[in-house]
């Protein structure tokens, strides 16, 4: 009867503490944890590191057994983040009981810490998708977005780059050709509009790699950005740029959707949350014409709109050969590539991206 009063005085306490509170999808972190408990009497005690599911531990020690009056336990746990999201951990299960397992008694710590995991940064040019303005399907001679009122630098020529931008006095100089370099211009403005109106956990990752890698790239040449997610409320942040500014975007990016708005009404909302003569980035899986015809309904706000559509249930396994019918596009991508020249006319532009582009790039 001893152990019946006993072990509810049984004082246990527990530490825990990351190696890094912000890490990519597929990437890992340390969890370090450190477990202390007294007894009067001679207990067994046993102890999990209970996590969450998404965020699976590479390296043993999140379980351990003990008997005896005191123990003191400090180890470290590797976890992956295998989902993109916000996670709380460091919550301990301890279970403690008598020699006997007569008496039994659960505690659990929660000296929580919150991991965001963020989506991966893919390059755009895999996807061919371009921050500059095409130009009969070649990037333009002059790009919109920079400032050539100013060189900021110069580099070395590659084969892509127009003989209208080598700096001659700069290539007689250095015996090489070279390039220049122009900083980005202010006032444009990029936000990025994503779609996860019942859309699935694969798609929500593979969809908030390409708005994170775009807000990389925007943030790169310091031009302002933001998102905007389809959810209740809706997900939207101010247009600025520097590096702490593109991690909250994407914490942004890592937050669970529970609600949202059907898609021609999130599309309305985007109109209202941007700043006139800005570029839209418009992610989504499909789009019917009513769809379409809310973007052109919009476009009078922007000065150039991008659609990007991640066509799923397209793919084929690594090694595996292509079906005949593999090529064949969903309806609505053929709608909508019929109308590609006029849209491109009122600077829409489309890029559907197809499963084995996922396999390859966004999924690697």
């Amino acid at each position: 009867m001893l152990y019946a009063v006993f072990i509810n005085k049984v004082s246990i306490e527990s530490f825990t503490d990351v190696s890094t509170y912000t890490l990519t999808l597929g990437s890992s972190f340390d969890l370090k944890y450190f477990v202390s408990g007294n007894s009067v009497l001679p207990i067994k005690i046993s102890y999990e590191v209970l996590l969450p599911y998404y965020l699976i531990p590479i390296s043993s020690g999140n379980k351990g057994k003990f008997f005896g009056r005191n123990i003191s336990v400090e180890n470290t746990i590797r976890c992956r983040g295998n989902r993109r999201g916000t996670y709380n951990v460091g919550e301990i299960e301890f279970r403690i009981s008598d020699p006997l397992a007569l008496f039994n008694r659960i505690i659990k710590s929660d000296n929580l810490k919150t991991i965001f995991v963020f989506p991966n940064i893919v390059p755009l040019e895999k996807l061919k998708i371009l921050l500059s303005d095409p130009f009969e399907g070649q990037k333009a001679k002059y790009r919109i977005n920079f400032d050539y009122s100013y060189v900021a630098g110069v580099r070395e020529y590659n084969p892509f780059d127009p003989v209208s931008m080598i700096h001659w006095k700069q290539t007689a100089h250095r015996g090489k050709l070279m390039v220049k370099e122009f900083d980005f211009s202010a006032s444009k403005k990029i936000y990025v509009a994503l779609n996860l109106h019942k859309k699935s956990k694969r798609f929500q990752d593979n969809a908030t790699s390409i708005a994170a890698s775009v807000i990389y790239y925007a943030n790169k040449f310091h031009l302002p950005n933001a998102i905007i997610v389809n959810s209740k409320p809706l997900i939207v942040s101010l247009p600025k740029t520097g590096e702490y500014h593109m991690l909250e975007n994407f914490k942004l990016l890592s937050i669970s959707i529970d609600e949202s708005f059907e898609t021609l009404e999130f599309i309305q909302k985007i109109s209202d949350n941007v700043d006139f003569g800005s570029e839209l980035f418009y992610i989504d899986k499909d789009m019917n014409l009513d769809a379409l015809e809310e973007i052109l309904k919009i476009k009078k706000n922007f000065s150039k709109i991008n659609i990007i559509l991640l066509v799923d249930d397209t793919f084929v396994k690594p090694n595996e050969k292509p079906p005949s019918y593999y090529f064949m596009e969903p309806a609505y991508v053929k709608r909508i590539a019929s109308v590609e020249d006029v849209l491109r006319r009122e600077s829409i532009y489309f890029y559907p991206i197809f499963g084995n582009e996922y396999l390859t790039v966004l999924e690697r």
